[in-house]
């Protein structure tokens, strides 16, 4: 399958939150580094994941535009959303953008990892300033700690 195919089948998958779907575009021992739950390793973990993702919202949407491919890279603008479920937070509909990166093997995916601001989500979701301040800080040391950081600091 083309790699413009492959990242629209992934855009369906994920807009239908079919972890089976999804998974089943990665290889075997493929990562989804998700902005939440982190890299998930493997075909099963992409699977476990979405299931998780499944039980926390509902009416999800979603938009892949502006996708550049080269032979094995792809990058594409990305908008998402979804009415959450979870906790003090359910009801909540929260839009996300962002930019998603794909590395490709063998016309599989063998990395995925998408950029957004994640700030806007907890403030969307409507958390306490306390704890947004808690996760950013968490988010900022890890990057920071990121060895391909370092040459900025």
């Amino acid at each position: 399958m083309p790699l413009q195919e492959t990242i629209e089948a992934f855009n369906k998958a994920i807009a239908s939150v079919d972890g089976d779907a999804v998974a089943a575009l990665f290889a075997e021992d493929g990562v989804y580094h998700d902005l939440v739950y982190g890299p998930q390793v493997g075909r099963a973990a992409i699977r476990d994941l979405f299931r998780r993702v499944r039980q926390s919202g509902r009416d999800y949407r979603a938009d892949m535009e502006d996708v550049v491919c080269s032979d094995s890279q792809a990058y594409g603008r990305y908008r998402f959303s979804f009415t959450t479920q979870k906790g003090s937070y359910a009801g909540r509909r929260v839009a996300i953008e962002g930019v998603g990166y794909f590395a490709f093997k063998d016309d599989l995916i063998s990395h995925y990892q998408e950029t957004a601001n994640q700030g806007l989500t907890l403030v969307q979701l409507g958390m306490e300033p306390e704890k947004i301040e808690r996760v950013l800080k968490r988010w900022t040391i890890e990057l920071l700690s990121d060895s391909k950081m370092q040459r900025h600091l």
